[in-house]
């Protein structure tokens, strides 16, 4: 991720750190100030976290164990969804 300056790309490539909190105050700074700017990044973030909700309710409602949601499910849920907006 660029130090100072975030493009919509880099917003996607780094969208599920920010969201998983993985990345540093510095970072942190960097993503909200182009989201503050840039409405398209911030419906990104959105239907990133609509993806994340609707996998956690399909998974409580189909299994034993509703807190595990398969990583790899997860990550192919929003792999295609990055690859539909390019």
């Amino acid at each position: 991720m660029p130090v100072l300056k975030l493009t919509c790309h880099d917003l996607i490539e780094n969208g599920g750190a920010y969201h998983d909190r993985e990345l540093t105050p510095a970072q942190v700074k960097i993503v909200e100030a182009h989201l503050a700017g840039c409405a398209k990044c911030r419906d990104y973030l959105g239907s990133y976290r609509t993806t994340i909700e609707l996998a956690q309710s399909a998974m409580r409602q189909s299994d034993d164990d509703p807190d595990l949601i398969p990583e790899d499910l997860i990550k192919d849920i929003l792999a295609t969804a990055v690859s539909r907006k390019r």
